[in-house]
């Protein structure tokens, strides 16, 4: 397993651009993803194409979770309509009450 020291830089611009705190595990996986690996043919690569090219293989494979997975990445998952499609009608007959506490 691979130390890093404290004067590692994130390999990804996402890194050194984010504003905000990362927490710790969301770090260190990012940094694993993007630790060198090899290919099947020996190539250099990142541990990020490896799993990612898995992935696809299981889709290939029929696997549906994997491909339900890989559509979710590449298009973006499918918004779950509310009402008010062909299938849904519109909400109606909804009545919102606030109450003030006593």
């Amino acid at each position: 397993m691979t130390e890093f020291t404290a004067t590692y830089q994130p390999p990804t611009e996402a890194l050194a651009k984010a504003g905000k705190r990362r927490k710790i595990m969301t770090e260190a996986l990012v940094l694993a993803l993007h630790r060198e690996a090899s290919n099947s043919d020996g190539k250099p690569t990142k541990q990020l194409n490896l799993i990612a090219d898995q992935l696809v293989k299981r889709a290939l494979e029929g696997d549906v979770v994997a491909i339900r997975e890989v559509f979710d990445r590449a298009e973006g998952k499918v918004p779950t309509p509310v009402g008010g499609t062909d299938e849904l009608p519109p909400l109606s007959g909804l009545t919102v009450t606030f109450v003030k506490p006593a």
